[in-house]
């Protein structure tokens, strides 16, 4: 499984908010995979590497990946985001999942409608079937 968190580390938020961020993804994004954390590629794409040592400690245990773009617009970063993803990983592995590193979880994430054949973004895969918000709309 390939992880991207792309966006600003710490945007308009504390470093400690950011930490709690990436915590929160550990435990309700990548925990409830259930994988072997070496079957788990953690991508960063940010614009600096102000923080990489402290984002790194933070996803010591699984495969991490950290890639600096220069910042354009949103169209733009996202399409280089993708683009940097290392060919190896997406051709070795199944899933990828694109977030936002400010993205805070209170709860697991449902992968029952998990699909190979998919990028699973926090609008295809994280939108809660009865309301129809998306973690965006609920919780950042």
């Amino acid at each position: 499984m390939n992880i991207v968190l792309r966006g600003d580390t710490c945007r308009d938020c504390s470093l400690a908010i950011q930490i709690k961020a990436y915590k929160s993804i550990i435990t309700h994004v990548i925990k409830p995979l259930k994988l072997k954390s070496g079957d788990i590629n953690i991508i960063i794409v940010t614009y600096t590497n102000e923080y990489e040592h402290i984002v790194k400690y933070i996803f010591k245990d699984y495969n991490f990946f950290y890639i600096i773009i220069n910042r354009k617009d949103q169209v733009k970063n996202y399409i280089d985001t993708l683009n940097k993803i290392p060919e190896f990983l997406i051709n070795e592995t199944n899933n990828l999942l694109i977030l936002r590193s400010d993205l805070y979880f209170k709860h697991d994430i449902d992968y029952s409608r998990i699909s190979k054949d998919k990028i699973l973004t926090q609008w295809n895969l994280l939108t809660y079937t009865k309301s129809r918000n998306t973690v965006k709309n609920i919780e950042t």
